[in-house]
């Protein structure tokens, strides 16, 4: 029945795109120029330097910070409360790649990365403030609720899901970080998350105007259920722009699930990500309520 869905789902936007092809390029030209204008200058900076924290002897540092500021309220050991620091610095899918790198190594077992990837998923600081906030609503104090309301879910949600009981993992052996290897690491990584990120915005770009083609209607709700910036504009309200933020988007999770690579994003992830999108409605109605 699965596979007969998909084989639908793949019919159906080829017939849509051999029967309006200069819609179907408009979508893919839109989509190319939200990747290169939009979404490559404000991703791939903030990914490389996060990325070199993370990878270089700065990480030492970091985790101290980290820890000071997320282990207590969200139930993070230190190790893991560097996910949740560069997830709201940096946005999706920092919280992933740190998540699974820290699985690879060795340094948390499985029960703790199904944790993180769905706690620390996040959206990052800058889109919030810069795009959805001054961007949409043309407030900082819209960004605020924004940014709030997700925090307050995820607090949420780290009570929900507990830290798995499980014995501490031995980590793997790992060569000494450095400076330069870090640096070359995080900008390799960079570029090719950043690719990722590119060409699924671009391919639900065209699945979002193929949709929104026969249920006009209802564009935002397909747009915030396929691709997160476009949902966030087309959002009609703050709270709902915050539930758009929570959610994602199928373009997001794909982006994560690449980097999440042979790890997989695990049960908990889409389920938490539906809960955090309806939290994250709640919150904003009551922070647009105190911020607005």
């Amino acid at each position: 029945m699965t596979g007969l869905l998909w084989g639908a789902a793949a019919l159906f936007l080829f017939w849509a795109a051999l029967s309006d092809p200069a819609g179907a390029a408009a979508s893919v030209s839109a989509g190319w120029e939200t990747a290169t204008c939009r979404l490559l200058p404000s991703l791939f900076i903030p990914a490389a330097l996060t990325g070199f924290v993370f990878e270089s002897p700065l990480r030492d540092p970091a985790k101290r910070i980290a820890r000071l500021l997320f282990s207590k309220p969200f139930r993070l050991p230190e190790e893991q409360s560097c996910a949740m620091l560069f997830a709201l610095v940096c946005g999706y899918p920092m919280g992933i790649k740190i998540a699974v790198s820290l699985y690879k190594e060795g340094r948390i077992g499985r029960g703790d990365y199904e944790r993180l990837t769905a706690l620390t998923n996040l959206c990052g600081a800058g889109f919030i403030f810069s795009y959805a906030g001054s961007g949409i609503f043309g407030s900082a104090r819209a960004g605020a609720a924004i940014f709030a309301a997700q925090l307050a879910s995820a607090l949420v949600i780290s009570r929900i899901l507990k830290p798995a009981e499980e014995p501490s993992p031995i980590p793997v052996g790992k060569t000494a970080p450095s400076y330069s290897r870090g640096l070359v690491k995080a900008v390799r990584q960079a570029a090719s998350a950043t690719a990722y990120a590119g060409a699924f915005v671009i391919f639900f770009g065209f699945v979002r105007d193929t949709l929104c083609r026969f249920f006009g209607s209802a564009v935002f709700w397909i747009s915030a259920a396929l691709e997160l910036s476009n949902g966030a504009a087309k959002a009609p309200a703050v709270s709902l722009c915050a539930a758009a933020v929570g959610w994602g988007g199928l373009s997001v999770h794909a982006q994560s699930a690449a980097a999440a690579g042979d790890a997989g994003l695990g049960r908990k992830y889409i389920p938490v990500k539906l809960l955090n999108a309806v939290l994250c409605w709640g919150f904003g109605e009551v922070f647009c309520r105190i911020l607005l």
